[in-house]
């Protein structure tokens, strides 16, 4: 298991918490113990303002990253036996799970 024997790649989701929790500090979400995984897809897409508004939230993450923790880096490498699950036919897995779930 690639995803849940990666402590590097858990140390990445628990930076990415802790940001996502300063960044909504004073708010019911600011203190939050987990965030939904659709957020990753956001990261890219997240812009900073100010003299920042070039960086994305991705980037700050790996700016993090690197400065704090460069070993936590290499969670990637662990992550290669996942890179067929990106070959799925999603529409098809869900028609599979819907018609094993109403057996």
């Amino acid at each position: 298991m690639a995803i849940e024997d990666n402590p590097e790649l858990k140390h990445v989701l628990v930076i990415l918490l802790k940001i996502g929790n300063f960044l909504n500090q004073g708010s019911n979400k600011g203190n939050s113990v987990s965030f939904n995984l659709e957020l990753l897809k956001n990261l890219k897409s997240a812009k900073a303002v100010g003299t920042h508004s070039k960086s994305t939230m991705l980037d700050f993450l790996l700016h993090s990253i690197l400065n704090k923790s460069p070993q936590v880096a290499m969670f990637a490498t662990k992550l290669e036996g996942c890179q067929d699950a990106t070959k799925l036919d999603m529409d098809a897995m869900k028609e599979m799970l819907n018609r094993f779930s109403s057996q």
